[in-house]
């Protein structure tokens, strides 16, 4: 992942696979919503549904040309299927919805769908007409909801209103833009918590097409990636019982809450202090000397929400994670024999996370933000350093592919820095 920037929440790219004023609220690619009788982790025994899905592309009005990124996924990957219409320029929700359905009963194996635009409003048609809808379909990405019932849609997209806004029974993830002139944010924000769906903040992508530069938009390739991914846990359970038990245990272990990465509003920084402060505290007792009361200081984080470089994740309205995202390299940086040196760079500073929901996946989900920030705004590379001692955080980088090009001192002692490519590299 929302994956929305809430600063404004603006620009993102998905790298596990799985957003200025940016606003960019992301919520992590493996979130589980809550009360979500969700397919993340499907419960059942038969063949069909533990096979590996099949991926079905489901664009919108007119079609998606041979440089969308659509497009460009499937030719990528054959294996994909797509929707063909009767009629892309004349839709009929009917037809459109009939046209899913076959396809979607055709799949050999549990479907993802993949939709852009229209499509994504043909899902919710398809969904609440079909009682076997969770049977097929294991989860959806939607990307971009086209707001059909605004009043400047086209007259030949209003048809597809009222909007079907009953919960998708399926994991669902919503993408959208504060740009998209058919769809606000705010209506698309509507959509994914009517349909019961995580919502990503792309920030400033207008229709995440290619007339807003979009190519083979690799984040939301990484997005779906994990998406697959998540399809491949699942568990022989025979008893709703068991099925409770078990996201229990998920719960409080590899489970993510739903987090937003948002930016943060002065109302943030008691909270920041609060997790920076049990940061310090859980550091000493692991007898780690990296934070004390000289930094991170309050000051620095002022600094940093002045600047608008300042984020927050959150779980509802609770502040569990904060981190800043920046260009500024300490002077230490240049004698480190970095391996990615052209093009501009993205560095990550004071990345904390609540020691009281630590190994939650909030770290990897303000890193999805991050890398999805990154490719968004055209970065080529992530820079950032990791306290020697810190074994938590230097296996987080190194399990998301960041290489160690050095080691430098700090005033308190050595400090790993990492890089990652994003693009061009």
């Amino acid at each position: 992942m929302d994956i929305s920037f809430c600063r404004r929440i603006d620009t993102l790219k998905f790298p596990s696979r799985h957003t200025g004023d940016t606003h960019l609220c992301l919520p992590s690619a493996r979130v589980k919503a809550p009360g979500r009788t969700s397919t993340l982790y499907h419960y059942v025994r038969n063949s069909f549904m533990t096979s590996r899905p099949t991926v079905l592309l489901v664009p919108g009005y007119t079609n998606s040309g041979p440089q969308h990124w659509q497009s460009l996924w499937q030719r990528a990957h054959p294996e994909y299927r797509r929707v063909e219409q009767d009629d892309w320029d004349a839709p009929d929700v009917a037809s459109w919805v009939s046209a899913l359905d076959r396809e979607v009963r055709a799949a050999p194996s549990p479907v993802v769908l993949v939709a852009h635009s229209l499509g994504c409003i043909t899902i919710a048609h398809w969904s609440a007409r079909t009682p076997y809808a969770a049977s097929r379909v294991v989860a959806a990405l939607l990307v971009a909801p086209a707001d059909v019932e605004r009043a400047d849609a086209p007259d030949v997209l209003k048809p597809f209103g009222p909007i079907p806004l009953g919960p998708l029974p399926f994991r669902t993830v919503v993408v959208a833009s504060t740009t998209d002139e058919t769809v606000a944010l705010d209506r698309a924000q509507r959509f994914a918590a009517a349909w019961n769906a995580e919502f990503v903040n792309v920030g400033d992508a207008g229709h995440i097409n290619t007339a807003a530069g979009f190519g083979a938009w690799l984040g939301g390739e990484r997005l779906l990636d994990s998406m697959l991914e998540d399809h491949a846990t699942h568990f022989n359970l025979q008893s709703r019982s068991e099925r409770d038990s078990l996201v229990y245990e998920i719960t409080n272990s590899e489970y993510s809450p739903r987090i937003d990465v948002c930016a943060a509003t002065p109302d943030d920084l008691d909270p920041i202090m609060g997790i920076v402060h049990a940061c310090i505290d859980r550091m000493r007792a692991d007898a780690i000397d990296q934070w004390d009361e000289v930094y991170p200081n309050r000051t620095s984080f002022e600094q940093d929400l002045t600047e608008g470089t300042l984020w927050v994740a959150r779980e509802g309205e609770t502040c569990r994670g904060v981190m800043v995202l920046n260009e500024r390299q300490d002077a230490e940086y240049n004698t480190v024999p970095w391996r990615y040196r052209h093009g501009p760079i993205l560095v990550v500073h004071r990345l904390a996370v609540d020691p009281a929901v630590q190994g939650r996946r909030i770290a990897s989900q303000l890193m999805d933000f991050a890398e999805a920030y990154a490719e968004t705004h055209a970065f080529a590379a992530i820079r950032l350093d990791a306290f020697g001692d810190s074994s938590r955080a230097v296996r987080l980088y190194k399990k998301r592919d960041y290489r160690i090009a050095g080691e430098v001192r700090f005033r308190k002692g050595i400090f790993k820095l990492f890089e990652k490519c994003i693009a061009g590299c």
